[in-house]
């Protein structure tokens, strides 16, 4: 036994730090999510049994005393989706997700924002969620099958759709580099769209997102300069959104010049009257825009007026926008990285420092469980007595574990093997540890 822990013991150290760098999560015995990782392939069937086991519970409910719009925006905005950083979850579990990267957990809270608007518009005929991953196929528009053997190539294609999404890229003339760390405010628009189109069944086109894109982008350059003035958070709020937009470099620029040259309030467009739950959002983000260091000034009152008007929008509405605003900014503002005003290098570096630790104790965490694990087997193989079916369970499957993860470690050892292991794992993962495999179903012995 003690040889059988040795050999795990230097194989968990060398190939875990190895490979798992971006795949490890933290997995306490007693936590629900058992390798539950949004960064690793098949995070949303991992999700969603743990939902369908009553193992997630939902935190928002709908009521029948306010409109659907009015709830979905307040689902939306107190999620924290147009800051681009994720503050409520409509999900409450028992997972430790503070070794979680922000984009991670913009990810999942994106997923989950998208299936509490399936699970309203659904209402209690709900009865199977292959049918909500086939939704959000068609509304992507996506090639979806539901053969067994082209299931797990559809999972992985919609996970890196949403992995798309939601991510920022790099532009050296326009962003600064740790954006890339945020998630993209404009997947807003995607979740008003996909509760549009659960209702009329008719996806959202390329030119009309690219159109509401632009709105935004024109109610930002507005409000930045409603002061004639443009503030360091409004630049930073401005860059943000600019870089979620998707569209071609020389269109940024073009933005990037209205933003400093100011733009004419006759060249916002109209604003279908009928679309409430984006109007309110749209509305936000002008709010955000003119409240970005906690000041408004009159002129930005001013403004704020004239929005609300062209967005239909009651004086009464219009009110209660700006108090929650501003409550959510004194809430959550010092967590929005870009409000902060400090040095971009700084930024990244606290960022990098972050995810190096959080790799560390993903890892730490999982060498520590095999280790339990392997350790539960060699005192069940210590009895005198003969092993109840439960506890030979435990035995073969850990014996198997310790068996199956002999080709990695050999694998690791001849000379390359921190590159080719990667590799290996990729096509083979069952070469690692069960505690190493992020997302894998458990067995009901390990649940």
């Amino acid at each position: 036994m003690k040889l059988i822990r040795n050999f795990l013991f230097i194989f968990i150290v060398f190939s875990g730090w190895s490979y798992s760098q971006d795949t490890l999560v933290k997995t306490p015995n007693k936590d629900n999510f058992h390798n539950f990782f949004p960064g690793s392939d098949y995070w949303i069937p991992r999700f969603l049994n743990l939902y369908q086991k009553g193992k997630v519970k939902q935190t928002f409910q709908y009521t029948n005393d306010f409109p659907m719009e009015d709830q979905l925006h307040e689902l939306i905005f107190d999620a924290g989706i147009i800051s681009s950083h994720p503050f409520r979850k409509p999900y409450q579990y028992t997972a430790a997700d503070s070794l979680w990267t922000d984009r991670e957990q913009y990810k999942l809270l994106f997923f989950q924002l998208l299936l509490t608007i399936y699970e309203h518009n659904k209402g209690s005929n709900v009865t199977s969620y292959d049918d909500f991953i086939q939704s959000l196929f068609s509304f992507y528009e996506l090639n979806y099958s539901i053969k067994p053997k082209k299931q797990k190539k559809n999972i992985l294609k919609l996970e890196k759709h949403i992995k798309q999404r939601i991510q920022l890229k790099y532009q050296p003339s326009l962003t600064p580099m740790w954006i890339t760390n945020v998630g993209n405010p404009f997947v807003f628009i995607d979740l008003v769209a996909y509760n549009e189109f659960l209702i009329t069944q008719l996806p959202l086109s390329e030119q009309h997102y690219e159109s509401r894109v632009e709105e935004t982008l024109k109610i930002i350059v507005l409000a930045a300069n409603a002061d004639s003035k443009i503030q360091p958070e409004e630049k930073e709020w401005f860059r943000v959104y600019i870089a979620g937009s998707g569209l071609e470099t020389i269109q940024k620029e073009e933005y990037e010049e209205l933003l400093y040259k100011g733009l004419a309030t006759s060249n916002m467009n109209p604003i279908f009257k009928s679309k409430k739950l984006y109007n309110k959002l749209l509305f936000d983000i002008g709010t955000f825009t003119c409240q970005t260091n906690l000041e408004i000034t009159e002129s930005e009152t001013i403004f704020i007026q004239h929005l609300s008007k062209k967005l239909y929008l009651s004086i009464e509405e219009s009110e209660i926008g700006k108090k929650n605003t501003l409550k959510f900014f004194e809430q959550h503002r010092a967590n929005i990285n870009y409000l902060q005003n400090k040095n971009e290098r700084l930024i990244l570096k606290r960022k990098i420092i972050d995810r190096v630790h959080k790799v560390w104790q993903r890892n730490k965490n999982k060498l520590k469980q095999e280790w339990n694990e392997t350790k539960e087997m060699g005192r069940l193989l210590d009895k005198d007595v003969d092993l109840t079916l439960k506890e030979r369970k435990i035995v073969s499957l850990q014996l198997v574990d310790c068996i199956t993860s002999i080709p990695s470690f050999v694998l690791f050892a001849i000379p390359g093997g921190s590159i080719l292991l990667p590799i290996a794992i990729k096509f083979i993962p069952a070469i690692l540890p069960t505690s190493f495999r992020d997302n894998e179903i458990p067995k009901s012995i390990h649940e």
